[in-house]
């Protein structure tokens, strides 16, 4: 599994309306993610990658998701150290593809929210 709710349980004590919030603050932070990040290295500008990218961390934290934390750590490193756009790049498209498992679990999860 991609992610792990144990922490945002505890933060959110039983509030599923909270909880319903840090779902959708994710997705929304997730789409921002996406698009700048492509739109950043259409720019060539690593430095605003390596910003965002270390953003985007605190986000997927509270919802444990190791895997797609640790590729942000790799793209935030590889950026402060100027390694090549292609490393980056494909970098990038491996936490894609993770990100775009992961939301619809969360849409899903948001939705059990609601209920």
């Amino acid at each position: 599994m991609l992610y792990d709710l144990t922490e945002l349980k505890i933060y959110s004590n039983g509030d599923k309306e909270f909880e319903a919030d840090m779902f959708q603050t994710f997705l929304n932070q997730t789409s921002e993610f996406l698009s700048k990040t492509e739109y950043y290295l259409l720019q060539n500008n690593m430095v605003e990658i390596g910003r965002i990218a270390h953003k985007f961390k605190s986000s997927v934290s509270i919802f444990g998701m190791a895997a797609i934390r640790q590729n942000l750590d790799f793209i935030e490193d590889a950026c402060r150290k100027n390694a090549d756009k292609d490393h980056i790049e494909k970098i990038y498209n491996a936490l894609k593809v993770q990100i775009m498992q992961v939301v619809p679990q969360i849409k899903a999860e948001k939705k059990l929210c609601l209920k």
